[in-house]
């Protein structure tokens, strides 16, 4: 079965979708044809090896929209009419239009992963470009897919609060788990780089720093418990929220020396820090996956986790994790001090607990077969 995958940019500094698409273009052994800005691919290359660009129109609100020629789109075209099914990534932008046009001109099915694209959340915003976008083509597209896939329980009861959706699919991501058989040695050396005790307790804040996923609020809530031996590193690179920023806010909160600014790290990289560290936090608006945040469980870090991380529900009963049940800041600092209290033995159970979950539920093999199960019960015989 040929198969192909539509995407919006894959770069490195994409986060969670370029992972997710890098294991859905390895489980389908597919063709990925990623519509992106000529501006931004000129300043970084594509993250998925072989991925091929797509170039928009370079005038204003064509730019914006993704729309591409059909010169720019001739190679995806031939990729499409040879498919079995063709997976599409993303919403709100040109690119899901032109699959839907493409399926009723070649008879080719599709189905539509929104990576979060389709939480309440995200409607709260460009309310009147995202009904417009719906209007003239959105609606069809969606209407149009064989099904819609989702990696949490969560993420789709979300989307079905907002849309009428033509049928769904719930498929974890996978993440590999860390060999941390030197855990001990890794974490002594990050923290002896950063100036960070042995005996601290440490927080990581790992992902972009935009205001969607709270790094500032982050800060706030590791300095409202007072305690002088919890440090907080901060690990992303910068978006709507610069690292001046959390510099700032913690030498206002009188915690500099506490929060350790490292900035963006890619690859096995990561995983240094999250071994110098004894549990992750995210108090995001939304996730739908949080790769991180189950890159963390894979290392044998415990999770606090907010209300808008679709993960939390699904590790309620493994007792892996924080979850929390408002955003109010209280909320967010009760639950910091609560893992201050813990002792590192605790945290490392809790650890434990979460890394064999990852183990029994988000092994690439079990991916790959959930995705061919799915390719060969919509995919167009040929």
């Amino acid at each position: 079965m040929k198969q192909t995958i539509i995407s919006l940019g894959v770069f490195k500094g994409s986060g969670g979708p370029t992972k997710t698409i890098t294991a859905f273009k390895n489980a389908m052994e597919a063709e990925l044809f990623s519509f992106c800005d000529a501006n931004e691919l000129r300043e970084n290359r594509l993250a998925i090896p072989r991925a091929q660009p797509v170039v928009p129109v370079p005038l204003p609100i064509l730019k914006q929209l993704q729309y591409s020629t059909r010169r720019a789109t001739a190679a995806a075209e031939v990729s499409f009419a040879e498919s079995s099914i063709v997976s599409c990534h993303s919403f709100y932008r040109y690119h899901a239009i032109w699959v839907n046009k493409m399926s009723r001109k070649y008879g080719v099915p599709y189905w539509f992963v929104p990576h979060g694209i389709l939480d309440p959340w995200v409607m709260q915003y460009g309310k009147v470009a995202k009904k417009l976008f719906w209007q003239c083509g959105g609606r069809g597209f969606l209407d149009k897919a064989s099904t819609v896939i989702f990696s949490t329980t969560s993420e789709r009861d979300k989307a079905l609060s907002q849309f009428d959706l033509p049928g769904s699919e719930i498929i974890p991501w996978p993440v590999e788990l860390v060999d941390y058989s030197d855990r001990d040695k890794r974490r002594a050396r990050i923290r002896e780089a950063l100036g960070i005790p042995d005996e601290a307790k440490v927080l990581i804040y790992f992902g972009r720093l935009h205001s969607m996923k709270k790094p500032l609020e982050t800060i706030r809530a590791v300095a409202s418990g007072g305690n002088k031996n919890l440090h907080l590193l901060i690990v992303g690179n910068e978006q709507d929220v610069s690292l001046k920023d959390c510099y700032n806010l913690a030498v206002e909160q009188g915690i500099s020396g506490r929060v350790h600014l490292v900035g963006p790290v890619y690859g096995e990289q990561k995983y240094e820090y999250l071994l110098a560290a004894d549990a992750y936090i995210s108090l995001s608006h939304r996730e739908n996956f949080n790769h991180t945040a189950a890159e963390s469980l894979s290392a044998g870090l415990p999770l606090i986790l907010s209300r808008g991380n679709d993960l939390q529900v699904d590790l309620v009963s493994e007792e892996c994790s924080w979850g929390l049940f408002d955003d109010a800041p209280k909320t967010a600092s009760d639950a910091v001090e609560e893992f201050n209290n813990r002792s590192t033995e605790e945290l490392r159970e809790m650890g434990a607990r979460g890394r064999d979950w990852v183990g029994r539920n988000l092994q690439f093999s079990k991916f790959a077969e959930r995705i061919e199960n799915v390719a060969q019960k919509f995919g167009k015989i040929i």
